[in-house]
């Protein structure tokens, strides 16, 4: 079994998309020779079968203040700084690659002593954080190793922090940083087309494979499958706003409603929107304020549990940044595989491409209302005549964790072909 070290600050406990593709590719490379050791950070603790399951943990500096001060909140009912306040925004401003930049010594400590001790063949680093990236470069210097980069987001194309764009002495920097990380790693990955040709046009020569975020089908037999009529026009959205990505909002749809509810259309009276996330109190008012619209706001959910919701809705709903080209959330492969049609309110090329490849629903742009509220009257007209499809495309397929860690093991293979001669 070929050993390979992955660099991914975020691992369980945490729960998200990124660890969520990490943790696939654990349990699927064996399947292909390979065995999957992942050291991450330990900011959300450790688990018990960390050892078992190859977990290495190294502490994030800025970590140890951070859990004493909720300690210290916790015991006298203080409130915690959150991700919104002031505080946190001047320190997406000032680190540079992002917030978890404190977590690179002993990361990098932790992974020098692993190597020293344990027979690997590569290094695969997967961003978010690009620190990932920070600490892989230094471990494949030092040991010599093959190394991959995951980008599941552009560095310096469309980033999640907008300050590397704004700032002209931070852009210089981060660009540099970037350069250094595409053109020392062995090969390139990332999850959208968009981001490859993005990374091909300015770093000509650098290999480059794009490997789409999916899901892993095996979470889907534990689906509860109703066949009993719908009594309401479910439209459901899951996972968070602006707070989880900057620009992305529902004012366009909001304002459908509206114009639904001045038409006195059918809809409304069997409409209810649902939306299973993390929202703001400024993203959450607007929406209980929605006169004539049943909102329900689930909150933050278990995976299982949204992928339940999925595929108990009439429609889902699937919202990107308007002026993002290049951004595909891992919720459109979990929507792909439901069955149920998708309103994308995008103008990413990647979504639109994948919604009209798979005939999975209706594009509409996010800031057209008009054009938003005569898409969900169409859907509420099929849905009332029992017209809505149910069925996944057969080349969903292909976005299953087994699919695609066969094509990440490809990756390994040709990389260490290439470092044996």
């Amino acid at each position: 079994m070929r050993r390979v070290l992955c660099i991914s600050y975020y691992h369980a406990p945490e729960e998200n998309p990124g660890t969520r593709r990490i943790a696939a590719f654990a349990r699927y490379l064996p399947t292909h020779g390979y065995q999957l050791s992942v050291l991450a950070a330990n900011r959300r603790g450790t688990l018990p079968d960390d050892l078992v399951q190859r977990t290495l943990r190294a502490t994030d500096l800025v970590s140890v203040p951070a859990r004493l001060l909720h300690r210290s909140a916790a015991a006298s009912h203080a409130p915690v700084v959150s991700a919104e306040s002031r505080a946190a925004r001047l320190l997406r401003t000032l680190l540079i690659p992002d917030l978890h930049a404190s977590w690179l010594p002993l990361a990098l400590a932790r992974g020098r002593q692993v190597l020293a001790s344990v027979p690997f063949v590569a290094i695969f680093s997967s961003s978010p954080p690009e620190t990932n990236h920070l600490v892989a470069y230094q471990l494949a210097r030092r040991s010599g190793l093959p190394w991959i980069a995951d980008f599941r987001d552009g560095w310096m194309f469309e980033p999640l922090n907008t300050a590397r764009l704004h700032n002209p002495l931070r852009r210089r920097i981060e660009l540099a940083l970037e350069g250094r990380v595409v053109r020392q790693a062995s090969a390139l990955v990332t999850i959208n087309d968009e981001i490859s040709a993005d990374l091909r046009t300015r770093y000509p020569g650098v290999t480059v494979t794009t490997i789409p975020n999916g899901l892993d089908t095996a979470l889907l037999a534990s689906i509860v499958h109703d066949s009993a009529p719908a009594r309401s026009f479910r439209l459901v959205y899951t996972g968070g706003l602006a707070r989880a990505r900057s620009g992305t909002g529902i004012e366009g749809l909001l304002a459908a409603f509206r114009l639904l509810a001045a038409d006195h259309q059918p809809i409304m009276d069997d409409l209810v929107f649902q939306i299973a996330g993390d929202l703001s109190d400024a993203e959450r008012a607007p929406l209980m304020q929605q006169a004539g619209t049943r909102v329900e706001i689930l909150g933050r959910v278990a995976h299982q549990q949204a992928l339940q919701l999925q595929h108990d809705a009439s429609v889902l709903l699937l919202v990107t940044d308007p002026q993002a080209r290049a951004v595909t959330t891992s919720k459109i492969f979990e929507y792909l595989f439901s069955g149920r049609p998708i309103l994308a309110l995008t103008r990413s090329q990647s979504v639109i491409t994948l919604v009209h490849q798979h005939n999975a629903g209706v594009v509409v742009a996010p800031d057209d209302p008009a054009a938003i509220a005569r898409a969900l009257a169409d859907l509420h007209r099929r849905w009332h005549n029992d017209d809505l499809p149910t069925q996944v495309h057969s080349g969903v397929q292909r976005y299953d964790r087994r699919a695609l860690t066969a094509e990440l093991t490809a990756c390994f293979d040709n990389v260490l072909a290439q470092a044996e001669h």
